[in-house]
């Protein structure tokens, strides 16, 4: 089985977004499918990264950037259960999972996907990820 096949499969089951964030000029695009999940209009150039962080639940919101700062510092995986805000004060589990990857004659970048976790799976899987 290929990497396209496990992504396939994965999508087929579940909204599945992409990402990526340049290092060199620090913005981050997003596919439609993520920018539903935050609830922003279609665009082709990068996220306004306030409004992404907005919508992140406040408790989270330390937590992906420190994940996401790691990623970007030095070659690395990650993987973070989040909650997004919904209408109004509602809040649904996302879990991201980025890496850092190489790209030649540049500092590389972030690429990553977000997907919806099951509701009645999220307390217990972000316990385990909160946890020390």
């Amino acid at each position: 089985m290929t990497d396209a096949d496990v992504v396939e499969i994965f999508s087929t089951f579940n909204a599945l977004g992409y990402w990526r964030h340049d290092l060199d000029t620090g913005h981050t695009y997003f596919c439609e499918t993520l920018l539903g999940f935050f609830g922003l209009p279609s665009t082709e150039g990068p996220v306004n990264m306030m409004e992404i962080s907005a919508r992140l639940h406040p408790d989270d919101l330390s937590r992906v950037m420190e994940a996401h700062e790691g990623a970007s510092a030095q070659p690395m995986s990650y993987q973070k259960i989040h909650r997004i805000r919904k209408e109004g004060d509602s809040y649904r589990w996302y879990c991201s999972t980025g890496r850092f990857r190489a790209k030649e004659g540049t500092s590389g970048e972030v690429v990553g996907i977000t997907w919806e976790v099951v509701p009645h799976r999220c307390e217990g899987m972000h316990r385990l990820m909160t946890e020390h």
